[in-house]
Formats: C-alpha cells, sequence, structure tokens
C-alpha cells in the first residue's frame, strides 16, 4: 500500500454550514483537498466525525490492489463501468492527543454521478444510500463492536471526479482468510457468534458465503474482535428458520442448523466435524432442550422463539467451554 501524505499544516475544526457538518478530505493521487458535505437522511442520524482534514491512501478496488490516478479518476463513466465503489483507506492528520493515535477510516465512493448516461453510479449511490440507512436504523446497537461505526454520505463537486459521493465508516480490520494471519479456531467461533447475534436481531447479511465471505468477514487486530462489513443487500426482517445456533459441532447437523446463511458461513469456516449427526450427544441434547423449553413456556404471555434458542445457545457456550469444545 502506499503511504500516507501528510498536509504539514493544522486544519481547523469541521466547518457547518445551516447545520450540516463539512469535512476536508485530502485524496492521495489528485493532491487535491476537497470539502464534503454530509447529506441529510431522513429518519437517521450518523454521529460526528472526530475533527481534522482526512488524509487517503491511493485508492483499491473492494479491498483489493490499488488502483492508478488515471484509472480510478475515471470510475463511472461509460469508458470504465463498475457497479462497486472505490474505496479509500484514510486517517486523520494529527493524532488524538488522549491516545497519541491517528483515526482510521474508510471511504467507499462513487464518481461522475451527474454523468451517469446508463445508471450505473446512480445504482452504486442507491446502494451507499440503503446501507446507511441499514447501518442508522437497525444496525445502531451493533455499531463499534460487531459492525463499524457509520459517520453517513457525505458528497462534494470535485475537480477530479465531477461529483463524488461516499460513505464514511470506521476502518474494520482486514479480512480474516483461513489459515491466514489472525486465524484461530477460537476465531472462527466467534464470527460464528457475531452472525447468530445478527440472525437473533432479524438481521440476514446475504454475502457471507464463497467466494463474498473472506471479502466480509474482517478481524479487527486493535480492538480483537471479528468484524462484517457491506450490508447494501442485507435483509432486515429476516426470519431464521435456525434450531441450532452457528457454533462449532463435532458433526454437521445442517438439518437442524437449517437457515441457508448460517450454513454456508459454517462450512467457509469450517465449523463442522464429520461425525454423524445421531452419534453428536451434544448436539442431540442442544435440540431435546429447546424442545422441552418450548413446550413449557410457548403458551406464556410474551413468549418469543428467540426466548427458546437463546436459552439453547447459552447451554451450548457453557457446555463448549467446560469440555474445552464441541464433545470435550
Amino acid at each position: 500500500m502506499g503511504s500516507i501524505m501528510a498536509l504539514g499544516v493544522n486544519s481547523p475544526p469541521p466547518a457547518l454550514t445551516h447545520g450540516k457538518p463539512k469535512r476536508r478530505i485530502f485524496i492521495a493521487g489528485v493532491n487535491v483537498e476537497t470539502t464534503f458535505e454530509r447529506i441529510d437522511m431522513c429518519g437517521c442520524e450518523f454521529p460526528l466525525l472526530p475533527e481534522g482534514t482526512l488524509i487517503t491512501r491511493p485508492p483499491s478496488f473492494q479491498l483489493d490492489n490499488e488502483i492508478s490516478t488515471a484509472e480510478w479518476t475515471q470510475w463511472g463513466k461509460d469508458e470504465l463501468l463498475s457497479e462497486s465503489t472505490l474505496c479509500f483507506d484514510c486517517v486523520t492528520e494529527h493524532p488524538d492527543p488522549r491516545t497519541g493515535e491517528k483515526a482510521r477510516f474508510m471511504l467507499r465512493m462513487a464518481l461522475h454521478v451527474d454523468e451517469d448516461r446508463n445508471g450505473t453510479a446512480q445504482f452504486v449511490v442507491e446502494a451507499l444510500r440503503k446501507e446507511a440507512r441499514v447501518y442508522a436504523q437497525d444496525l445502531a446497537m451493533f455499531q463499534g463492536n460487531h459492525v463499524p461505526i457509520h459517520y453517513g454520505l457525505w458528497v462534494a463537486k470535485t475537480s477530479w471526479g465531477e461529483t463524488a459521493i461516499c460513505s464514511i465508516l470506521e476502518h474494520a480490520g482486514f479480512p480474516f482468510q483461513l489459515q491466514g494471519k489472525y486465524d484461530t479456531q477460537e476465531r472462527r467461533d466467534a464470527f460464528g457468534a457475531l452472525i447468530t447475534d445478527l440472525h437473533h436481531r432479524g438481521i440476514s447479511h446475504r454475502q457471507l458465503g464463497k467466494p463474498h465471505g473472506a471479502r466480509h468477514l474482517l478481524w479487527d487486530a486493535k480492538q480483537d474482535r471479528p468484524r462484517v462489513i457491506d450490508f447494501k443487500l442485507a435483509c432486515i426482517q429476516h426470519d431464521c428458520i435456525r434450531c441450532l445456533p452457528l457454533s462449532r459441532y463435532d458433526s454437521a447437523p445442517l438439518h437442524y442448523i437449517r437457515c441457508s446463511e448460517l450454513i454456508q458461513v459454517g462450512r467457509y469456516l469450517e465449523l463442522f466435524g464429520t461425525r454423524c449427526v445421531d452419534d453428536d450427544a451434544e448436539v442431540q441434547k442442544a435440540v431435546v432442550l429447546l424442545k422441552d423449553y418450548e413446550q413449557k413456556n410457548g403458551e406464556k404471555r410474551g413468549y418469543a422463539k428467540e426466548d427458546a434458542l437463546d436459552f439453547q445457545r447459552t447451554w451450548i457456550q457453557r457446555q463448549q467451554h467446560q469440555l474445552g469444545g464441541p464433545g470435550g
């Protein structure tokens, strides 16, 4: 990756015009400081960015290799179409005086929005808009832990990409790859728990199976936690049909897990063993516990299916912790 350029000057606090925050962003490659203004979105609130200019690295395409300035400044024009955003890794110009560290962010940007002759740029912008709304309205309780903090959508008239629209998010970590730098069995388990948490709240990501898993499952080494990104295709009214949580098992109890997304993630993370399901005592006991809980509490006022699943999940976690893993 290219080195981040320093401006070497003090930046004043972000400007406010009619209550709308503005932020100066120094774009690598074009070497221009551009002022972006946050877009109002009805029914959505976003936190304020830390003060000061943001400084980007050269952009990449979906977290892959960097792209030349001549290429990325044409992104979205007829001769270079793309239905994905440009990704800019960036930091604040000056360190936080409390921590001594610069805050790090990820910009996901669409260019040449006003020149969009075939609707490609508008498709990307609508995806960014939908994702921002999901973060603000459906992922608020998960921001800063399971998912990065979303700071809203921002727009600017530029000399290098005409009208540019971008989302600004907290930097969420690095792609989690099996046999990679951050891979451990415990961390795979943590991703299983994270995805189950999202399903518990009715959120299905819909892009976590192969080949997308490595792009959207990130490990935040700084906070030592799993993260999930890119919710532009998410379903926010997901009625999960699972009868088991996504966890590590000695068998592959797909018949009980049932939910296709949980199965896809479990296969990607290699959470399932080779034992026959009928011989997996832990799975069989967990299924019985779920049925017993439902029979005893199903008629009670305020009962919800997730209550039984939470009870079952707590038992599985306690069992695996005591035994040091599935089956002991």
